[in-house]
């Protein structure tokens, strides 16, 4: 695939506080990106750039190498949907749906056959005469996504779009709005904060924090390497243990529970350096006897059925919390070996 929107090292300050810092991605053509982060780390911001509503300090913007700074919302071309979706509660689905167009003086005809293609990709012309405010939260992002796409955009931009809705009603969508959003062979960047739907929705992610970029990639290359402890963190990683580099190839380290063999590190480590193991549970298994390393010992503190097993936390020596995944029910008291295979087990400075 073609990159046809380039972010070149944008940097954007709010009342003298650094928001965005040196801030580059791509966006390839027909891909569906994600902007991901918590709240404050810049990702709405950015989207307002380039959509042409805020101006950075430093940095461009660029559409098929040609630069956006300066060119008016309305001659981007670029289509933009809001979280609180902005609907005009007074007008009905088709009028909604139409505005934009006729703010640009296209034709009546023209504008009710774009309108029902849009309505019709997603699923909601039959709703065109209905109020909006007679509509459920479903149906009206559906109404405001309509209205993003009725201008035919050749980039599309979605801030939050499920972010108003509960939790099984954003599942559902977001596997719908996938399968859309390919359907329409255009560019998009989605925001959102929640992972679960960014894994979801996005074909790759860009995670934000701090108005920096932590890590660009698919969600399996971030999922399986997290490139910062912070960024491990946030994605869930909470089994963390403190150590010392014993050995660097390969790279052993001594922590409270013994030595830990790690299969992956994002630094150049040197023997005797403090660093934090992160240990990822769904490869680890219960032993019976004493290994040679990445063994921790404890008693069951709690159980949770997860569907597809049981998420087991122990507390150890050091009274640190560990999680693994189980295919059996242990007995909350009860003592347990666990092991953690090399490949699960990250480094971290």
């Amino acid at each position: 695939m073609q990159a046809v929107l380039k972010v070149v090292d944008i940097h954007k300050h709010y009342d003298g506080q650094s928001l965005l810092r040196g801030v580059s991605f791509e966006v390839q053509s027909g891909e569906i990106l994600c902007l991901l982060g918590s709240s404050g780390s810049g990702k709405s911001t950015l989207l307002r750039i380039i959509a042409g509503l805020e101006n950075q300090e430093h940095g461009k913007v660029l559409w098929q190498g040609q630069p956006m700074d300066g060119l008016p919302v309305h001659q981007r071309n670029f289509g933009l949907m809001f979280q609180d979706y902005a609907l005009f509660p007074h007008l009905n689905v088709f009028s909604n749906v139409a505005f934009g167009l006729r703010m640009r003086g296209i034709s009546e005809e023209l504008i009710g056959k774009r309108v029902k293609k849009a309505l019709d990709m997603v699923d909601m012309d039959a709703f065109k005469n209905r109020r909006v405010t007679e509509l459920s939260g479903g149906e009206q992002q559906r109404v405001a996504l309509a209205r993003a796409l009725a201008p035919e955009p050749r980039l599309l931009m979605l801030d939050e779009p499920l972010g108003a809705l509960d939790r099984s009603l954003k599942e559902q969508l977001s596997n719908e709005l996938r399968t859309l959003l390919h359907q329409l062979d255009i560019p998009v960047i989605y925001v959102t904060h929640d992972q679960q739907e960014a894994f979801t929705v996005s074909d790759r992610l860009v995670i934000l924090h701090a108005g920096h970029i932590q890590q660009q990639g698919t969600a399996e290359d971030i999922l399986s390497h997290p490139a910062s402890l912070w960024l491990a963190d946030f994605l869930g990683f909470t089994n963390q243990l403190h150590g010392k580099v014993k050995m660097v190839f390969p790279l052993i380290v001594e922590t409270s529970q013994g030595l830990f063999h790690s299969s992956f590190s994002v630094s150049n480590l040197k023997p005797g350096q403090k660093v934090t193991l992160v240990l990822k549970p769904e490869h680890s298994k219960m032993v019976r006897k004493n290994q040679n390393g990445n063994m921790i010992s404890g008693k069951v503190l709690d159980v949770t059925f997860r569907g597809d097993g049981y998420l087991t936390k122990i507390s150890v020596r050091s009274e640190k919390i560990i999680s693994f995944k189980s295919p059996q029910n242990h007995k909350v008291g009860s003592s347990l070996q666990v092991v953690f295979p090399c490949e699960s087990v990250l480094c971290y400075v």
